[in-house]
């Protein structure tokens, strides 16, 4: 009779076990999917917090935006009106260089090319730093 009432009791002990080990997996398995909620609420609020920070500054981004634009469209304009002159210059220079001018040409012609080279070279510069504005205030725009 004991030892009935100790297999009962062993069985119910085995099950009480197991229940315990559910409800242990259970757990573990709510604590991974809270962590990884909350993961997802941290990113969802610095999203959040950003596209505040755009709408915001809209107007002055937008402004930033076509000012650039505006900037970039004048450079660009100017290099391309640029390139035809130095390519004139840079023959005169080459002619004067090499001595068989038969066109009536001097060193101010090559002081003239290295000038607009310069200028050139300038202006390069100021549209690569003028696209990089536009990409950066693109990249605050969009998120």
């Amino acid at each position: 009779m004991q030892l009935d009432q100790q297999k009962d009791q062993l069985k119910q002990l085995t099950e009480q076990l197991v229940t315990i080990k559910k409800q242990q997996e259970t757990t573990q398995k709510l604590v991974v999917t809270k962590k990884k909620l909350n993961k997802e609420v941290v990113a969802l609020k610095t999203k959040a917090k950003q596209q505040k920070e755009v709408i915001d500054n809209s107007n002055v981004l937008f402004e930033q935006k076509s000012k650039t634009q505006h900037d970039l469209a004048v450079v660009q304009k100017q290099i391309a009106t640029l390139s035809p002159e130095i390519k004139k210059t840079k023959k005169a220079c080459a002619e004067f260089k090499s001595g068989n001018s038969w066109n009536w040409v001097s060193q101010k012609d090559c002081d003239n090319y290295e000038a607009l080279q310069q200028k050139l070279s300038k202006l390069k510069a100021q549209e690569s730093q003028l696209k990089q504005s536009l990409a950066m205030i693109n990249k605050k725009i969009n998120g």
